[in-house]
C-alpha cells in the first residue's frame, strides 16, 4: 500500500530539486562566463532558475508555506552562486594547468605543485573557500582579457551585491507560491476564481461586509464575474465536489492600474453559495 509523502519528506525533495537545478543553473552560467560575464545580471539569471524551480517544485509536491517557500529558494539561489564561483575557479585551474603543460613540458606531481602554488598566488594562499577567494583577488573576467577587478574590498561588495540579489529574487519567488492559499484538509492547492466585480465607489462597502460575513449583501452588490470592473472579489476553491475552506480576497485597481488586495476573509463553502444565491434572486427580480 502506497504511503503518502509527509510534510519533512517534500521538504527533502523540494531542497533536492534545488541543489540540482542550482548546481546546474550556476555551472552553466560559470562556464558561460569564462567567455563573457554580465556582472549582477548572471547571479539574477541563476536566481531566477532556481526560485521558479522552487515555485514549481512547492506547487506540484503541494508544500505551502512563505516563509519556507522563501528559505528554499534563497538556499537554492545561494548554491547556485556557490556552483558559478566552483566552476570559474575550476575552469582558471585548467587553463593554469594547460599553460604550464605547454610551456615548462611537466607533469605529475611536478605538474601538480606547479599549479598549485600557481593557484596559491591568485587566490592570496591555501584556502578551504579558495573560489571565493580567486574572485575576491581576481575580480571577474567581463569579455577576452577585459576584467573587472575593483580591489579586494570592491570585489568583496560586488559579489555580496549577488549574492543579496539572488537570494532575495529567489526567495520572494518561493514566498509568492508558498503563500497562496492551501487547502490542508484536500492536500490541494485551490484555483482563483473571480466571483463578481464592482465599481470603485463600492470599494469600501464591499469590504466591511466581506470581513463582517454578510455574504448574502455582498453578493447583491456584485457584478456577473464575466464583465470588467476596478474591484474584484476572488475565491480560492478547491475542485471537486464537498469544498472546505475558501479563501475570499477583495482586489481594488488603483488608478495606475495596479490591483492590490484590500481585504480577505477564510469561510465555508456556504459562503460561497450565499454569494450566488444573492446574485441569482437579485437578476431573476
Amino acid at each position: 500500500m502506497n504511503q503518502p509523502i509527509r510534510g519533512a519528506q517534500r521538504t527533502a525533495l523540494v531542497v533536492a530539486l534545488l541543489l540540482g537545478i542550482g548546481g546546474l543553473a550556476g555551472a552553466v552560467l560559470g562556464a558561460v562566463g569564462r567567455f563573457v560575464y554580465l556582472a549582477v545580471v548572471w547571479p539574477a539569471a541563476a536566481a531566477l532558475a532556481t526560485g521558479l524551480g522552487a515555485a514549481f517544485a512547492m506547487k506540484r509536491l503541494r508544500l505551502p508555506g512563505g516563509t519556507r517557500g522563501a528559505v528554499l529558494g534563497g538556499l537554492g539561489a545561494a548554491f547556485a552562486l556557490v556552483a558559478m564561483l566552483a566552476v570559474s575557479h575550476d575552469m582558471t585551474r585548467a587553463d593554469i594547468m594547460a599553460e604550464i603543460t605547454r610551456t615548462h613540458a611537466l607533469g605529475g606531481p611536478a605538474l601538480d605543485t606547479a599549479v598549485r602554488e600557481a593557484m596559491d598566488a591568485l587566490t592570496g594562499g591555501p584556502s578551504q573557500v579558495a573560489p571565493v577567494t580567486l574572485r575576491l583577488h581576481q575580480g571577474v573576467r567581463l569579455m577576452g582579457e577585459t576584467r573587472l577587478d575593483l580591489g579586494f574590498a570592491g570585489n568583496a561588495a560586488l559579489l555580496l551585491v549577488e549574492l543579496l540579489l539572488a537570494v532575495a529574487l529567489a526567495a520572494r519567488l518561493g514566498w509568492e507560491q508558498g503563500r497562496r492559499p492551501f487547502s490542508v484538509a484536500r492536500d490541494a492547492w485551490p484555483t482563483r476564481r473571480r466571483v463578481g466585480i464592482a465599481a470603485h465607489g463600492s470599494a469600501a462597502t464591499l469590504r466591511a461586509e466581506l470581513e463582517a460575513g454578510q455574504f448574502h449583501r455582498l453578493g447583491r452588490r456584485l457584478g456577473a464575474p464575466s464583465g470588467t470592473g476596478p474591484v474584484v472579489l476572488h475565491a480560492w476553491v478547491v475542485d471537486g465536489p464537498n469544498p472546505d475552506q475558501i479563501t475570499f480576497e477583495l482586489e481594488v485597481s488603483e488608478a495606475s492600474g495596479r490591483p492590490r488586495i484590500v481585504a480577505t476573509r477564510v469561510a465555508g463553502p456556504e459562503a460561497l453559495e450565499a454569494i450566488f444565491e444573492s446574485q441569482a434572486l437579485r437578476d431573476s427580480g
